[in-house]
């Protein structure tokens, strides 16, 4: 049995409860991922990032944990982009 985990974020949620549907993309891949938001086991938002555990390469959904620590980072990250867009913009017209 091998294990390990794999990271996914959640790109977007279509739908409402029990029938919502979540879009992940794979940290490693790049690949898409669509699952029930039942499937996983807790509150999902846009944005988040989850932890997955594996069991024999297949993703264990209702094990999944938030790793708000990863979240933290990319939203830094993104604004800092941000900040640099602004500054490189001649104009001042940029909106983001």
């Amino acid at each position: 049995m091998t294990t390990g985990t794999r990271s996914y974020a959640v790109d977007r949620i279509e739908g409402r409860g029990r029938a919502a549907q979540v879009t992940l993309v794979d940290d490693a891949t790049g690949a898409v991922v669509l699952v029930l938001a039942t499937q996983l086991g807790g509150p999902v938002t846009e944005g988040m990032v989850v932890r997955v555990p594996l069991r024999d390469g297949a993703p264990r959904w209702a094990e999944a944990v938030r790793d708000e620590a990863e979240e933290a980072r990319r939203r830094a990250e993104m604004e800092g982009r941000t900040r640099r867009l602004r500054r490189a913009d001649p104009g001042g017209d940029l909106e983001l």
